[in-house]
């Protein structure tokens, strides 16, 4: 059964990190070998190079969200069994793209919701208000 796993929460929440766990061998589509599963799309992934140094550049979200958008169609595609989609996710008009392709090539689609806790939050909202 082919799947589309999309995780949704805030930065910070833990998306990343239950992606590693829950998905043993998860690659970044980016760096995958063809026919890989599972692979994982993060817009995250368009800032980090072979040897995971992270360069975020918030000029080039739009180009990083249009990359994760290209890799999410080869990977539907090629038939991937087990796609993670890894981003924040807070609206429905964020996925609804991903929702209908799966539809299209015939994926069941798994949301998994990633919470804080109160004092992760905390924190978090601190970093974002200073």
């Amino acid at each position: 059964m082919k799947v589309l796993n999309i995780l949704r929460g805030l930065p910070g929440s833990g998306k990343s990190h239950y992606a590693k766990m829950h998905w043993p061998g998860l690659t970044p589509a980016r760096f995958a070998p063809k026919g890989w599963s599972p692979v994982c799309i993060s817009g995250d992934h368009y800032f980090t190079d072979l040897e995971g140094n992270y360069d975020f550049d918030s000029s080039k979200l739009g180009e990083a969200h249009l990359d994760s958008q290209i890799r999410l169609i080869q990977a539907l595609e090629s038939g991937v069994e087990e796609i993670v989609i890894d981003n924040t996710h807070s609206r429905l008009w964020e996925f609804r793209l991903a929702l209908e392709l799966a539809r299209v090539f015939g994926y069941e689609v798994r949301v998994e919701l990633r919470r804080l806790g109160e004092l992760r939050l905390w924190f978090v909202l601190r970093c974002i208000n200073h």
